[in-house]
């Protein structure tokens, strides 16, 4: 089963995220985002599949990425209320893997987040350690 790891900047709609993935059987857990702990959280939690669910489209959130990326190499989803192009550049150039507009369907979501753990666990098994 997919673990993921919601990061947001609000709970409520987290919340609701998390609520929405569980009843498609993801195992979800809610993190509120504060920059001074949230990578160690990451690490603890060990995700397969990391959310950034970002009210404002370009809250730090390259540098966040960048810290993710740092720490993990867990996919990460970018979900934001969109932004200009280089904004989304940024974002993808700092390592997040997809960056999905909110409102985003459940189907470009579960398709998105099932894109990338297929790859990450083929990443996975073809280097056995």
């Amino acid at each position: 089963m997919t673990t993921i790891l919601i990061i947001s900047t609000d709970q409520n709609p987290a919340q609701s995220l998390c609520q929405n993935l569980q009843a498609n059987g993801f195992l979800t857990d809610v993190l509120s985002l504060n920059l001074e702990n949230f990578t160690s959280a990451i690490q603890q939690k060990n995700p397969d599949l990391i959310l950034l669910d970002l009210n404002k489209p370009n809250w730090k959130a390259p540098e966040i990425c960048q810290a993710v990326r740092n720490i993990d190499v867990a996919p990460l989803v970018v979900l934001s209320s969109g932004g200009p192009p280089e904004v989304v550049a940024k974002v993808l150039d700092a390592g997040a893997d997809d960056y999905l507009v909110k409102p985003v369907s459940n189907q470009m979501l579960f398709a998105s987040i099932n894109k990338l753990t297929r790859r990450a666990s083929r990443s996975d098994s073809l280097f056995p350690c």
